[in-house]
Parts: structure tokens; sequence; C-alpha cells
């Protein structure tokens, strides 16, 4: 009984984790959209979470993103997806840009 509860509760993990993943990703492409940037390249962040880590819950999703600008500029830096509180499930997102 102990082992089918562990497999569930690994299952519903795998599952909320999949789901953030994918919610973060939809909210990167809606900011990308916004300010009219080209990903050229994003990475999912799993532990390393930046400037982020102390005000990050497993409930956000963090990328490190190269884009392009539309003056052909290229920032680098990090972008938070979700609110504070209330993680992806609202559509929202924070940046912090490199030096």
């Amino acid at each position: 009984m102990l082992y089918v509860f562990l497999l569930v509760l690994l299952l519903l993990a795998g599952i909320c984790h999949t789901w953030v993943f994918y919610r973060s990703r939809a909210i990167l492409e809606n900011w990308v959209q916004c300010y009219d940037y080209k990903i050229v390249e994003s990475d999912f962040r799993w532990i390393r979470r930046g400037p982020f880590f102390w005000t990050s819950s497993k409930l956000h999703g963090i990328f490190y993103v190269v884009v392009k600008t539309t003056d052909s500029q290229t920032k680098r830096g990090w972008i938070r997806c979700g609110s504070p509180w209330l993680g992806v499930i609202q559509n929202t997102s924070e940046e912090r840009w490199d030096k």
C-alpha cells in the first residue's frame, strides 16, 4: 500500500512539474510577443535560478534567455514566469537583465 501511495505521489509531482514547464513556456512566448523580441536561446532553470533564487517557488518558471531586440541589440537575462504569490497560474512575468 505504501508503494502505491509513493507511486501516485511521484506521478502527481511529475504532472505538476510538466504543467509548470509548459505554462511557463506559454508565458515566455507572450512576453516575447509583447516586447517584439526574438529568442536566440532560452534555458529553463530548475535549480540555478539566478537573481530569483530566494524569491521563487516551484510554481514559478525561470528562464535564462538571450534575445534580439527590434534594433538588433542582444540582451541576456533572467525571466520569471508567474506572479509572486500564485506562480504560473497568473499570466505575468518579470525580467532582470545581465549587466
